[in-house]
Formats: C-alpha cells, sequence, structure tokens
C-alpha cells in the first residue's frame, strides 16, 4: 500500500507544487456537479493537487485583456502522471 509521504514526495518530483489528501467522507455533503464520489463511489480518499500560478499569468488582468485561462489548471499531463503513479502502486 501507497503510503502518503510517498505520493506527497512523487508528486513534488512530477511538478505538482501542492497535494492534499482528504477522507471521502468530506464530500458527502458537497453538490454532485461538484462531487468526486459522483463520478467514483467507492473512493475512500480524494488527492488534491495545486501548482502555483506565476504572478506573470494575471498580468491581463491588470491591463484589460484578460483572453485566456493560461496557468489556471493544472495541465493534464500532471494529473496523468500521478494517476498512473497511483494505479502503479496499488494505491
Amino acid at each position: 500500500m501507497l503510503s502518503k509521504q510517498e505520493l506527497l514526495a512523487y508528486a513534488k518530483k512530477s511538478g505538482i507544487d501542492a497535494v492534499g489528501v482528504a477522507p471521502a467522507e468530506r464530500y458527502s455533503d458537497v453538490e454532485p456537479q461538484r462531487n468526486p464520489l459522483s463520478i467514483f463511489p467507492q473512493a475512500r480518499s480524494i488527492v488534491l493537487c495545486a501548482r502555483e500560478i506565476p504572478r506573470g499569468v494575471f498580468r491581463g488582468t491588470e491591463e484589460g485583456t484578460l483572453w485566456t485561462r493560461a496557468g489556471r489548471l493544472i495541465e493534464a499531463h500532471y494529473m496523468y502522471t500521478l494517476a498512473r503513479f497511483l494505479e502503479d502502486e496499488g494505491g
């Protein structure tokens, strides 16, 4: 079984800046469209990830020319890499 520390270390090494693990019960009262248990009801834990957004990404907001969502979402390859690691390690 994969430990939380192993997960955190791998995520950091993979370029994910922050990782949290929450018990699935915390999501029992969350509306279905935002609830990870809606797509995977047997989950016991929820893994949350975040990446730092460089300040320059929001420069368009200051200039009034923000036309993109670049940098607001974690790129799919980070999440894919982490998901593969979890599957390979039996997590």
